[in-house]
C-alpha cells in the first residue's frame, strides 16, 4: 500500500497542467506515493499531456473516461487509489514545493485521520494568505465541526484535507447536481473524525480564474448552496454539536443577491426572504455575522426588490 494518492480530476486544463504536475513531481523524494490522474472527456490535449507526462513517470497513472462531470471523476479516482490517505489538487492550481514533504512528514509522524493545512488564494499572481483559528496540533473534533459549520475560515475544500482513505466510500461523491458534492460529502464523514492535525502552513494556490457560470448555472448553484448549508446545520445539531447557523444565513443572502441580479423568478425571492426575516433578530444579535454584512441584509430586507440591485451596487462601491 502506498503512503500517499494524489488524485487529480482533469477537465480541460492543457494550459494548467504542466505546472500543476511539476509542483509535485520536482519535490518527490518519497517512493511510495501515487499520482492518478482522471481525463473525465477532455476536448483540448489534456489527454495527450496526462498520457505524456505517465510515460515519463512510473509513479503517475492515468484513467480516460466520458465527460461525466468532477464528481464521478473523484469516484474513478478513488476505485483506482491504493493509499493509506487520499490527496486531492484541482488541475487547475498548484502546490508549494514544501507542500509533499510536509504532507508525508507529519501523516507518517501523527498518524491523524485527516491532515488540515493552509493556503493561498491565487489572483493571477497576487496572493493572499488564508489561515484557520487553530493551534498548530491536535484539534478537538468539536472545535472543528464549529469551524466548519460557519464556513468563515475553514471550508468544504477536499485540497487542504488530507484523509484515510478510509473515510472513503464507493460512490461517495454524488454527481446528481454537480455542484457542492464535496460540501455534502465532508458534512457526512466530519462526525466521525478521530484525530485531526492541524498544519498552520500555507501549502496549495488555489488560482482565482475569472471563468464565470452561465445565469442558469449561477442560480441553480446559489439555491443549492442554502439547501447543503441547512442540511449541515441540521445534521450537526442533530448530533448535539455546537453549530454556527452563520453560514446558512449567509447563504441566504448570497442566493438573494443572484437570484436579483439575474433577474429570476420573484417567487424564490420571496421566499428567502422570508426565511432572512424569521431570524432577523438573531442576525442582528449574532457575533458571526459581521456589521457589515448585517448593514447589507437589512438593506435586502427593506428596500423593495426593484430598487435593490441599484442601491445595493452603490452600497458596496468603494468611496
Amino acid at each position: 500500500m502506498y503512503t500517499l494518492t494524489i488524485v487529480i480530476p482533469v477537465y480541460n486544463s492543457e494550459k494548467y497542467l504542466s505546472k500543476c504536475l511539476h509542483s509535485i513531481i520536482d519535490n518527490q523524494n518519497d517512493e511510495n506515493i501515487e499520482i492518478i490522474l482522471i481525463d473525465d472527456g477532455s476536448s483540448d490535449q489534456s489527454p495527450y499531456l496526462c498520457d505524456l507526462f505517465s510515460q515519463k513517470y512510473k509513479n503517475i497513472r492515468v484513467v480516460h473516461q466520458q465527460n461525466k462531470g468532477v464528481a464521478e471523476a473523484r469516484n474513478k479516482g478513488l476505485e483506482h487509489a491504493h493509499g493509506k490517505y487520499i490527496a486531492w489538487v484541482d488541475s487547475d492550481d498548484y502546490v508549494s514545493p514544501q507542500w509533499l514533504p510536509l504532507v508525508i512528514k507529519n501523516l507518517q509522524l501523527y498518524e491523524p485521520d485527516v491532515l488540515i493545512y493552509d493556503y493561498f488564494l491565487d489572483y493571477s499572481g497576487r496572493l493572499s494568505k488564508q489561515t484557520q483559528r487553530f493551534k498548530e496540533g491536535f484539534v478537538s473534533l468539536e472545535s472543528y465541526i464549529y469551524e466548519l459549520s460557519s464556513e468563515k475560515r475553514l471550508h468544504s475544500y477536499l485540497w487542504n484535507h488530507i484523509m484515510k482513505s478510509t473515510y472513503y466510500r464507493k460512490g461517495c461523491f454524488c454527481s446528481k447536481n454537480h455542484v457542492m458534492e464535496d460540501f455534502d460529502f465532508f458534512t457526512l464523514v466530519a462526525t466521525q473524525f478521530n484525530k485531526i492535525y492541524y498544519l498552520p502552513t500555507p501549502l496549495y494556490y488555489y488560482v482565482q480564474r475569472n471563468d464565470s457560470l452561465n445565469k442558469d448555472a449561477s442560480c441553480e448553484r446559489a439555491l443549492l448552496g442554502v439547501q447543503v448549508s441547512y442540511r449541515r446545520y441540521k445534521t450537526f445539531l442533530d448530533k448535539n454539536f455546537r453549530v454556527s447557523k452563520g453560514a446558512y444565513w449567509l447563504s441566504l443572502f448570497y442566493a438573494y443577491n443572484i437570484l436579483i441580479f439575474h433577474n429570476s423568478k420573484r417567487i424564490e425571492c420571496n421566499r428567502i426572504l422570508s426565511q432572512l426575516r424569521k431570524d432577523v433578530l438573531f442576525i442582528m444579535l449574532s457575533h458571526q455575522i459581521n456589521k457589515n454584512m448585517k448593514a447589507k441584509i437589512l438593506l435586502a430586507l427593506l428596500v423593495p426588490q426593484k430598487y435593490y440591485k441599484k442601491i445595493y451596487l452603490k452600497y458596496k462601491s468603494p468611496k
